[in-house]
Protein backbone atom coordinates (compact mmCIF):
# COMPACT_ATOMS: atom_id res chain seq x y z
CA UNK A 1 0.00 0.00 0.00
CA UNK A 2 1.02 3.62 -0.72
CA UNK A 3 0.50 6.62 1.85
CA UNK A 4 -1.60 8.19 -0.35
CA UNK A 5 -5.15 9.62 0.51
CA UNK A 6 -8.30 9.97 -1.11
CA UNK A 7 -7.57 13.19 -2.60
CA UNK A 8 -4.56 12.16 -4.41
CA UNK A 9 -1.70 13.44 -2.28
CA UNK A 10 0.59 11.32 -0.10
CA UNK A 11 4.05 12.12 1.48
CA UNK A 12 7.39 11.02 -0.12
CA UNK A 13 6.50 12.85 -3.57
CA UNK A 14 3.76 10.27 -4.90
CA UNK A 15 0.35 11.02 -5.98
CA UNK A 16 -2.92 8.70 -7.56
CA UNK A 17 -2.33 8.07 -11.44
CA UNK A 18 -5.39 10.03 -13.11
CA UNK A 19 -8.11 7.62 -14.40
CA UNK A 20 -7.55 5.06 -11.13
CA UNK A 21 -10.62 3.92 -9.58
CA UNK A 22 -10.98 3.87 -5.22
CA UNK A 23 -8.08 2.58 -3.21
CA UNK A 24 -8.98 -0.02 -0.39
CA UNK A 25 -11.45 1.69 2.23
CA UNK A 26 -9.85 1.26 5.46
CA UNK A 27 -10.24 2.59 9.59
CA UNK A 28 -8.04 5.31 10.07
CA UNK A 29 -7.22 6.42 13.36
CA UNK A 30 -8.50 10.16 13.85
CA UNK A 31 -6.14 11.97 16.06
CA UNK A 32 -6.51 15.47 17.96
CA UNK A 33 -3.54 17.21 19.82
CA UNK A 34 -4.42 17.32 23.44
CA UNK A 35 -1.96 18.77 25.97
CA UNK A 36 -0.76 16.26 28.87
CA UNK A 37 -1.03 17.06 32.47
CA UNK A 38 2.76 16.05 33.16
CA UNK A 39 4.46 18.30 30.17
CA UNK A 40 3.03 21.51 28.79
CA UNK A 41 3.49 19.66 25.49
CA UNK A 42 1.06 18.49 22.68
CA UNK A 43 0.41 14.92 22.50
CA UNK A 44 -1.56 13.73 19.45
CA UNK A 45 -4.19 11.37 20.96
CA UNK A 46 -6.44 8.59 19.00
CA UNK A 47 -10.30 9.34 19.79
CA UNK A 48 -11.70 7.44 17.12
CA UNK A 49 -11.65 6.32 13.63
CA UNK A 50 -12.83 7.18 10.18
CA UNK A 51 -13.27 5.36 6.77
CA UNK A 52 -10.40 6.41 4.43
CA UNK A 53 -9.13 4.73 1.33
CA UNK A 54 -5.77 4.19 0.51
CA UNK A 55 -4.24 2.57 -2.93
CA UNK A 56 -1.64 -0.27 -4.38
CA UNK A 57 1.60 1.44 -4.90
CA UNK A 58 0.77 0.03 -8.86
CA UNK A 59 -1.95 2.69 -8.64
CA UNK A 60 0.22 6.02 -7.89
CA UNK A 61 3.04 7.43 -9.06
CA UNK A 62 6.10 9.84 -8.48
CA UNK A 63 9.28 9.89 -6.39
CA UNK A 64 11.03 6.41 -5.91
CA UNK A 65 10.00 4.40 -2.97
CA UNK A 66 12.28 3.38 -0.54
CA UNK A 67 13.39 -0.08 -0.70
CA UNK A 68 12.74 -2.55 2.42
CA UNK A 69 15.47 -3.85 4.15
CA UNK A 70 16.09 -7.62 3.94
CA UNK A 71 15.91 -9.13 7.90
CA UNK A 72 18.40 -12.07 7.85
CA UNK A 73 18.47 -14.81 10.80
CA UNK A 74 16.43 -16.49 13.35
CA UNK A 75 13.74 -14.33 15.35
CA UNK A 76 14.29 -17.18 17.78
CA UNK A 77 15.76 -14.89 20.69
CA UNK A 78 13.44 -12.33 20.20
CA UNK A 79 10.30 -15.11 21.25
CA UNK A 80 12.52 -15.46 24.40
CA UNK A 81 12.51 -11.65 25.00
CA UNK A 82 8.64 -11.45 24.90
CA UNK A 83 8.07 -14.31 27.02
CA UNK A 84 10.28 -12.96 29.80
CA UNK A 85 8.71 -9.09 29.55
CA UNK A 86 5.42 -11.38 29.94
CA UNK A 87 6.25 -13.78 32.75
CA UNK A 88 7.31 -10.46 34.43
CA UNK A 89 4.05 -8.72 33.99
CA UNK A 90 2.28 -11.68 35.12
CA UNK A 91 1.47 -13.38 32.60
CA UNK A 92 1.60 -17.02 32.00
CA UNK A 93 2.30 -18.67 28.68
Amino acid sequence: MSPVSENGNGKGGRRVKKGEKSGILIRAPFTVNKKTEVREEDKEVVIGFKPAYVFDVSQTEGDEIAGIAAVNGSPRWTVDLLKAFASDKGHRN
